[in-house]
């Protein structure tokens, strides 16, 4: 289970095993939303909002994908306009939705 801890615009990413321990993973500080494993458990892509005229209540952001075994970040989207990827069954493709806050709505 991977899930996003912490309050306010700084979170955490945190795994929690089958057996209950918890780990947080050396990612750094952020506003982190909807972490979602890849089919094979070896990525997380999530949402890291990004404060700018277009998600000013800090709602939208990037798609990143964080590598379990590298321990880094890959930026997927550029338009700070997305929120909730979602892997493929196979793990080769991320769909996420994409918008504007106009109207107060996807």
């Amino acid at each position: 289970l991977a899930y996003v801890g912490g309050s306010g615009r700084q979170s955490e990413l945190v795994l929690y095993e089958r057996d209950g321990r918890a780990s947080t993973l050396p990612a750094p500080p952020n506003e982190y939303h909807s972490p979602r494993f890849s089919p094979d458990g070896s990525r997380i892509a999530v949402t890291i909002v990004a404060l700018s005229p277009r998600a000013s209540d800090g709602s939208l952001g990037d798609t990143w994908v964080w590598t379990l075994g590298e321990r880094s970040f890959q930026r997927i989207t550029f338009d700070t306009a997305t929120l909730s990827a979602q892997w493929s069954p196979d793990g080769r493709r991320l769909v996420y939705a994409h918008g504007s806050l106009a109207g107060g709505a996807l």
